[in-house]
């Protein structure tokens, strides 16, 4: 989580908000706070490998999550891929751009048009290589990475507070209020919820604190102070280095493929370019690292509840890593890298952050007023899930039909807000704020299944779940028209191989029909 996001996106970031990306990092911290939460939760009661997909599973059964696994497959490979290419226009930024060179003159040029293409400048062909690392750190294993991990990380917030103190030493305050280049808000609050939905990119390593559950010695305690305090933690520290990257180099001139390292130069403090990119290297490292690991845990929580072939559950002997399923993934995010654009790799990772986020979220609602629904028999080991009796169907319809109203009135009131809409009477946000506070006081009037266990819970249920929601929702909204599309698309393939692949070899089906039942009724806790 620490690190990457600042390094990839800052300048695309400021592009979008200009110095007003500090508010941008701040509303997607608040956001990624919320999400946090419900992980958290449900980290500490299912402390299972696979995340955001076992918290749904859990909780809103097989379909759902499988879609929300196969959206957090997506989201962590494009990760990679920003990271990766990310990483190696820092190295040809040390060279003086000599390796973009070099493959322009003996290769040639993806597009010409950089402004309107989704494509590269040039192939990236570094991202080869540095993915080729990435693979071997994995390959040590668990503990080797996380050994290798430490200290890249301490590097990496060396260097991040480092850039905070030469932001204030250097820093030129007539870049936040030139009006030629459009002051502190150049492109209003518009550009600024446009900016905060691609930040997510940058706090979307702290779901790889609930990945790995399973290994915790103990989650219920350990589990939520590492969200939480992590969360607080790189919030603030990546405010802080976005307003001194932006008070250190005006937001027009920053530098799109290595805004730190460009804006030390301008500022003639030509020692700390070079501390900087390896500190970008260390942290780009780190998380890229994390990421894939996320990534290979999700595959193989879902090949082994028969979703996805069997390939991605198998795990080498002696490293535990399931390296079928990391050479997969690897070889997809470095061709992306090697073609795609930063931007277009962002736009398309934070729609995908963003709808695991509220799925997850909405899950947690579900589960707090309904208990589980649709669960394997092997999920029944865990305490919690023996002691809950699930409420009657109609009232587990109600909650699903008003979670689908409140998303619908959230977009809804984004695009009014936005100005989407030609209405002077203010009557359609009015309307939908107001569905959404009575949709919301009838979910917190239900009775919320008892917690025999006394363990962590998302507080202020449900109106701080439905803000959650509602946030995700209007940052969603800010997005391209294309990203849409391309997620629509992504979903659509998602869903035929589950219809022609994983509902057959579903171990839930296979435990349901061993045991007589119907895979449509609720299994009785």
């Amino acid at each position: 989580m620490m690190g990457s996001g600042i390094y990839v996106i800052s300048p695309e970031v400021a592009k979008k908000a200009g110095p007003a990306c500090v508010l941008s990092y701040m509303i997607a911290g608040i956001a990624s706070m919320l999400a946090a939460l419900a992980y958290a939760e449900f980290g500490v009661r299912f402390p299972r490998a696979g995340s955001a997909y076992s918290y749904v599973y859990f909780s809103m059964g097989e379909f759902l999550a499988f879609i929300v696994g196969w959206n957090v497959i997506l989201e962590n490979t494009l990760a990679i891929s920003a990271v990766i290419q990310a990483c190696g226009a820092y190295i040809d930024s040390l060279m003086n751009g000599a390796i973009s060179k070099f493959i322009i003159s003996n290769i040639g040029t993806l597009t010409t048009d950089v402004e309107h293409s989704y494509f590269n400048t040039e192939p990236r062909l570094l991202a080869i290589a540095i993915m080729l690392v990435f693979v071997v750190i994995l390959l040590l294993g668990t503990s080797g990475t996380s050994s290798v991990g430490n200290v890249l990380c301490a590097i990496n917030i060396g260097m991040l507070l480092m850039i905070v103190a030469i932001g204030i030493w250097k820093g030129d305050v007539r870049n936040w209020t030139n009006a030629s280049t459009g002051g502190f808000f150049p492109k209003g609050w518009q550009g600024v919820f446009s900016a905060a939905s691609m930040c997510f990119f940058s706090y979307g390593g702290f779901d790889a604190i609930s990945a790995a559950g399973e290994e915790a010695k103990d989650p219920r305690r350990s589990m939520p102070i590492a969200t939480i305090v992590a969360m607080m933690t790189v919030t603030v520290l990546y405010t802080a280095v976005a307003a001194c990257l932006t008070l250190l180099r005006n937001w027009t001139q920053i530098s799109q493929n290595d805004g730190f390292p460009d804006a030390m130069q301008h500022n003639e403090v030509y020692w700390a370019k070079y501390l900087v990119t390896i500190g970008a290297m260390c942290g780009m490292t780190t998380v890229s690292v994390v990421t894939l690991y996320t990534i290979v845990r999700a595959a193989y929580s879902m090949a082994e509840d028969g979703l996805l072939c069997p390939l991605f559950a198998v795990i080498s002997k002696r490293t535990q890593v399931p390296q079928y399923s990391m050479l997969i993934f690897a070889c997809v995010s470095t061709t992306i890298a090697v073609f795609f654009n930063i931007e277009t790799i962002v736009d398309m990772l934070s729609i995908g952050t963003l709808m695991a986020y509220m799925m997850v979220t909405c899950g947690l609602v579900v589960y707090r007023y309904c208990g589980t629904g649709d669960v394997s028999l092997e999920f029944r080991r865990f305490p919690r899930l023996n002691r809950v009796r699930p409420p009657f169907i109609g009232q587990r319809a109600f909650v699903y039909l008003n979670l689908a109203l409140i998303i619908a009135l959230s977009f809804i009131l984004s695009f009014a807000v936005q100005g989407l809409w030609n209405d002077p009477t203010y009557l359609s946000q009015i309307t939908a704020g107001t569905l959404i506070l009575v949709l919301t006081s009838l979910l917190s009037a239900l009775e919320e299944v008892p917690d025999p266990c006394q363990t962590y819970r998302m507080p202020l249920m449900p109106w701080m779940a439905v803000v959650s929601i509602m946030v995700n929702c209007v940052l969603m909204s800010t997005l391209p028209g294309i990203t849409w599309v391309r997620l629509i698309v992504w979903l659509l393939i998602g869903s035929i191989i589950y219809f022609t692949y994983g509902i057959r070899n579903s171990e839930l089906e296979r435990r349901y029909a061993a045991c007589g039942k119907n895979p449509e009724n609720n299994i009785a806790l």
